[in-house]
C-alpha cells in the first residue's frame, strides 16, 4: 500500500510539472519547446491554444497557431478585389459570393492542405484543387465547423500556382495555405567548432534553432565556428522523424558571403542522404530551398570556411502512427468512420466526426445534455440528474425520472412497476397489485382489507381491521384485544363468557354436559340394545302364534270352544301387533335424541 502511495504522490507531482513546466512567456510545451504565435502572447502555456480573446498572429494558423500560412507572406493574388483574403482576419469577407479562385507564389512549393473560411447556408463538403496544371485526384474534405473546411492534397510535387473550384458559390472571409511547421525549434544542434575569443563565448550551435531570426551577431543569436577550420559544418537532429519540404536560412547581416556556396543534406533514420541542395554562389540575407516532402530525421548544412548561422527554420510535420495527430501526434482520431486514418496535422476526418465529438480534429466533447454526429442531439428530458446522457449513443448516464425506463428513458414503466428507471415493483396490498401509479407507486384503485396509505405498506393497528382500517376489532376479544387485521378474528381468544371467530356470541349457563366423545358412543350402545330386544320380543311372540295356528287346524271343537278360542287368538293377534309398534317408536326415538344431541355439541364445540 505504501508503494501504490508513493506512486500516485509521484503521478501527481508529475503532473503539476506538465502543466507547469513551462513558464518562459512567449513559449508552451511540457518542454518549452513551442513558440506562441497568439497576439500578445497570449497563449496555454501546454496546449498553445490562444487564450483571453487572443487569436493567431498574421502569418500563423490552423492548430495552436503553429502553421505558416503561405497566401499571407508569399503570394501573389492575380485578382486585386480579394485582398480581404489574406489580411488573416475572418471577419473580412469579400463583397461577392464566388465559385473559384486562383492564387500564384513566386517560389514553388509542395502544397499539402488549405483552410476556407467563409459565409454560407451550409458548409463546404465538396472542393476540387488544381496545382499548376496538375488535377488534384486524392483529396479529402474535412468541415471544421459551420464556416471552415479544410481541404487536404496527397500530391508530393511542389508548385507555384493554386485554384479552387467550390461546391458551391460561397463568400469569402479568408484562405490560408499551409506552409508547414518549424520542426526544428529548440532541437538538438551541433558544429564542427565554437568560435570563441576573448569576449565572445556565445556562438553556440544551438542559437540557430532558438527562434531568434535577429542577423546582428552581438545580439547573442547566432552561430559561428572557428575561423582557422576549414570546411566547418553545422547540424540539427530531430527527436522523431518529420516529412519535411522547406528550409529557411538565416544570414548573418555583415558577412553574409561566409554563406556563399553552402551544401544543405538531409539523412533518413538510417542517416542515409534523402535529399541534397547546393547554393549557387549568392550572398542573401535568407535563403529557401523547397523540396517535396521526404522523411527525415536530421539535416546537415556545410560551409566552405567559416559558418555562421542567425537561424536555421525547417518547415514540415511530424509523422504521426496511423490513428494519432498532433504536435506531438499524442491525440487520438475520432472518425466517424472507425477505420479511416484521420489527417495527421489537424485530425480531421473524411467521413466527419465520430458521434460525441466535434470541431477542430474532432477533438471537442459534446456538452453534457447534447450526443450524436456533430453534437446535434439533446438528452432526453427524461434523464435522471440535469438531463446528461452519454454523447456517443443518447443513453442516459445516471438512470430515468420516476416513471420512465430504457437505455434512453422513453419507455414508460411497466405495469407493475414504478420509480426512477422502473425499479420498484407495486405494492402487492394495492387493491388491484399491478395498477399503481408509476411515477410514485400509489396504489390508484386502494388498499387491500388490511392495509392502507398511499401505497398500501403500512398494516393496520391491531385493534382495527378490514377496508382502510375502518372496522374495529371486537370489544370482546381476549388477551390484548387485537384481532387480524383482514378478517377480525381475535387472536387470543375470547373474553369469558363470549364465543365465535369475533367473539360476539354468548355461551350457555347450562351447566357442564358430558363430551361429545363420551355420548356417542352411550347413544349408539342404547340404541343398539334397545334394537336388539325389540326384535327378539317380536320373533318370540310371532313363533308362537305360528305355533297355536299348527295345532289347532285338524281337531273336531265344539262351537263354544271354537268360538272362545278365536276370540283369544284374536287379542294375541292384537297384542303382538302393538309391541312391535312400540319397540319401532322407542327406536325411532331414541335415534332423534342422539342427533339433537349430537348436531348441539357439535356446535358449542366449533363456538368454543
Amino acid at each position: 500500500m505504501f508503494n501504490n502511495f508513493i506512486l500516485l504522490l509521484l503521478a501527481v507531482i508529475s503532473a503539476d510539472r506538465v502543466q507547469s513546466a513551462c513558464t518562459e512567456k512567449g513559449w508552451f510545451g511540457t518542454s518549452c519547446q513551442y513558440r506562441c504565435h497568439c497576439t500578445d502572447d497570449k497563449c496555454h502555456t501546454t496546449t498553445g491554444e490562444c487564450v483571453n480573446g487572443s487569436k493567431c498572429v498574421r502569418g500563423w494558423f490552423g492548430p495552436s497557431c503553429q502553421y505558416q500560412d503561405l497566401v499571407t507572406e508569399y503570394t501573389f493574388i492575380p485578382q486585386p478585389a480579394v485582398n480581404k483574403l489574406t489580411d488573416s482576419d475572418d471577419t473580412t469577407c469579400d463583397d461577392n459570393a464566388k465559385y473559384s479562385i486562383t492564387l500564384a507564389w513566386n517560389i514553388h512549393y509542395r502544397i499539402s492542405w488549405i483552410r476556407i473560411v467563409y459565409t454560407a447556408s451550409e458548409p463546404l463538403k465538396a472542393i476540387n484543387l488544381t496545382l499548376g496544371n496538375d488535377v488534384c485526384d486524392t483529396i479529402a474534405t474535412s468541415v471544421v465547423d459551420n464556416t471552415t473546411t479544410d481541404t487536404f492534397c496527397y500530391m508530393n510535387g511542389i508548385y507555384g500556382s493554386l485554384t479552387l473550384m467550390l461546391s458551391q458559390a460561397v463568400v469569402l472571409c479568408s484562405v490560408y495555405v499551409n506552409g508547414g511547421r518549424n520542426v526544428a525549434l529548440r532541437q538538438t544542434a551541433s558544429q564542427s567548432s565554437t568560435y570563441a575569443v576573448i569576449g565572445i563565448n556565445y556562438a553556440y550551435a544551438g542559437n540557430a534553432v532558438d527562434g531568434d531570426r535577429s542577423s546582428n551577431f552581438d545580439d547573442r543569436s547566432c552561430t559561428h565556428t572557428d575561423v582557422n577550420l576549414p570546411n566547418p559544418t553545422w547540424s540539427v537532429t530531430f527527436s522523431s522523424v518529420n516529412v519535411v519540404d522547406r528550409y529557411i536560412l538565416y544570414n548573418r547581416a555583415n558577412f553574409s558571403e561566409r554563406l556563399r556556396g553552402f551544401k544543405l543534406v538531409s539523412y533518413s533514420t538510417n542517416h542515409l542522404p534523402v535529399f541534397n541542395y547546393n547554393e549557387e554562389g549568392r550572398d542573401l540575407p535568407t535563403y529557401t530551398v523547397t523540396s517535396e516532402g521526404k522523411e527525415i530525421m536530421s539535416v546537415t548544412i556545410t560551409a566552405v570556411r567559416i559558418l555562421t548561422l542567425c537561424e536555421v527554420e525547417i518547415y514540415g510535420d511530424r509523422k504521426c502512427a496511423p490513428g494519432y495527430f498532433g504536435l506531438d501526434c499524442d491525440k487520438i482520431c475520432h472518425c466517424k468512420n472507425t477505420s479511416e486514418t484521420c489527417m495527421s496535422i489537424t485530425g480531421g476526418c473524411l467521413s466527419g466526426c465520430l458521434s460525441g465529438y466535434y470541431g477542430q480534429g474532432c477533438q471537442m466533447e459534446c456538452p453534457a445534455t447534447k450526443w450524436g454526429v456533430d453534437c446535434l442531439k439533446d438528452c432526453s428530458p427524461l434523464c435522471l440528474h440535469s438531463k446528461m446522457c452519454d454523447r456517443t449513443n443518447g443513453s442516459c448516464n445516471d438512470g430515468c425520472v420516476a416513471g420512465y425506463f430504457g437505455s434512453m428513458c422513453n419507455l414508460e414503466c411497466q405495469e407493475g412497476y414504478w420509480g426512477e428507471s422502473c425499479v420498484n415493483t407495486c405494492s402487492t396490498h394495492c387493491a388491484n397489485a399491478k395498477a399503481c401509479n408509476r411515477r410514485n407507486g400509489t396504489c390508484e384503485a386502494g388498499c387491500s382489507p388490511g392495509y392502507l396509505g398511499d401505497t398500501c405498506n403500512t398494516e393496520c393497528d391491531n385493534l382495527t381491521f378490514g377496508l382502510n382500517c375502518l372496522e374495529n376489532c371486537s370489544i370482546n376479544c381476549g388477551g390484548d384485544g387485537k384481532c387480524d387485521i383482514v378478517s377480525g378474528y381475535c387472536l387470543q381468544g375470547c373474553k369469558s363468557k363470549y364465543g365465535g371467530h369475533v367473539c360476539d356470541k354468548l355461551k350457555q349457563e347450562s351447566g357442564t354436559e358430558p363430551p361429545v366423545e363420551i355420548i356417542i358412543p352411550v347413544v349408539l350402545g342404547a340404541i343398539i340394545a334397545v334394537s336388539v330386544i325389540g326384535v327378539f320380543v317380536i320373533f318370540k311372540r310371532r313363533k308362537k302364534s305360528n305355533d297355536t295356528s299348527v295345532e289347532t287346524p285338524g281337531k273336531l271343537q265344539d262351537c263354544k270352544q271354537s268360538l272362545e278360542s278365536s276370540k283369544l287368538e284374536g287379542k294375541k293377534i292384537n297384542y303382538n301387533h302393538n309391541l312391535d309398534s312400540i319397540s319401532y317408536i322407542i327406536t325411532m326415538e331414541y335415534l332423534s335424541l342422539y342427533s339433537k344431541s349430537y348436531i348441539r355439541l357439535t356446535r358449542k364445540r366449533s363456538n368454543d
